[in-house]
């Protein structure tokens, strides 16, 4: 093989893995309404249909919302949920989104997915799979709880357990209460006792 032959072959062969960098670093290429910095995701078939679930966030960011004291810097971050079916002979639907923030917050900033989102069940066994996302939210200075977000998504349809972390402070706890919404409420049984569990579970949390 002749010098230059090799050249050309070489950046070629350079091309071709560089292309491939680039798509395996841009996981959200193709879903266009997607914002943010990619976390995971999680892919199902619900119904026949396959979906792929994305969790993003914008990451923390500093602001100074009010222009007479710039050395008051807060901050900020927002997430972001998406759902979309999936058909290989046409572009990505999206089928539901979820959004959250924490703005100017002045203290400890805090937005975060657990551990255990996204997670995806099928309790009742009927194929119609849940899909279960969970985060912390909070902006204080001390150790208070958080707020703890539990959402199953089921057919597209919200439902939510919200309520606070469970903490232990100067001997007593505080926090670790939740509501459901009515949605939940009216759901099967089994999806309020899988929230509830993941709920508490969630709750005793030790970041």
């Amino acid at each position: 093989m002749t010098k230059g032959l090799s050249l050309i072959l070489c950046t070629f062969l350079t091309a071709i893995c560089t292309a491939n960098a680039y798509i395996d670093d841009h996981p959200l290429q193709g879903y266009k309404e997607a914002q943010g910095n990619f976390l995971n995701k999680v892919t199902y078939s619900s119904n026949g249909e396959n979906h792929v679930v994305m969790q993003t966030e914008s990451g923390y960011f500093k602001s100074t919302p009010d222009p007479q004291y710039p050395e008051n810097i807060c901050m900020n971050n927002e997430i972001h949920v998406y759902d979309f079916g999936e058909n290989s002979k046409v572009p990505p639907v999206l089928k539901w989104k979820l959004y959250d923030f924490v703005h100017d917050c002045e203290t400890s900033a805090r937005l975060e997915f657990s551990k255990d989102s996204p997670m995806v069940t099928d309790l009742d066994g009927d194929g119609r799979k849940e899909v279960w996302i969970s985060y912390y939210k909070g902006c204080h200075g001390d150790v208070s709880p958080d707020e703890l977000k539990v959402f199953m998504y089921r057919d597209g349809v919200k439902h939510s357990i919200r309520g606070q972390t469970h903490v232990f402070v100067d001997g007593n706890f505080y926090g670790g209460d939740f509501k459901m919404d009515q949605a939940m409420k009216s759901s099967d049984r089994r999806f309020q006792d899988f929230g509830v569990n993941l709920f508490r579970r969630l709750a005793e949390d030790k970041h």
